[in-house]
């Protein structure tokens, strides 16, 4: 298509790409990093489960628990992963089901920082590598037309 026919400046859009790749690759980093940080794992004792009202269709269930490392007990709470439960009633029958003990996951340098399940960020990091992909598609498509059809 000629430069003439194709009056778009492409650029406003490849500035808006690299902000939304940037904000998106800070929050996957983020992610990421928190993965990372909890390499250590060990048994904890479940205090308690709760179930907690997110939303009106959203019912995660929260447990209390303590463990030990290095001679020293700590406590933490955290919610179990997605998918959460639609209604209260389903996430109590849930709840029964769930066992005392479990393998929790911390921070070996701060172990007060642990979480019943840790997982990996793998949708922030597709995210922010199509918010790139984009980033390059349009910045790609405005200097080949600005090459192909210069601008007198």
């Amino acid at each position: 298509m000629s430069r003439q026919g194709f009056k778009f400046n492409l650029y406003p859009l490849t500035v808006v790409g690299a902000f939304v790749f940037l904000t998106m690759g800070s929050f996957a980093l983020t992610s990421l990093y928190e993965y990372l940080r909890l390499a250590a794992s060990t048994e904890a004792i479940v205090d308690r489960w709760k179930v907690v009202k997110k939303s009106s269709s959203s019912y995660p269930i929260c447990g209390w628990y303590h463990f030990e490392f290095q001679g020293h007990r700590y406590q933490g709470s955290s919610l179990l992963p997605p998918p959460y439960h639609l209604n209260r009633a389903s996430a109590e029958q849930a709840i029964k089901k769930l066992n005392r003990t479990r393998i929790i996951w911390f921070d070996p340098h701060r172990p007060s920082i642990s979480v019943l399940k840790k997982s990996f960020p793998i949708k922030k990091i597709i995210y922010s590598f199509i918010a790139l992909g984009v980033t390059f598609y349009f910045g790609f498509v405005e200097t080949i037309s600005r090459r192909r059809n210069p601008i007198n």
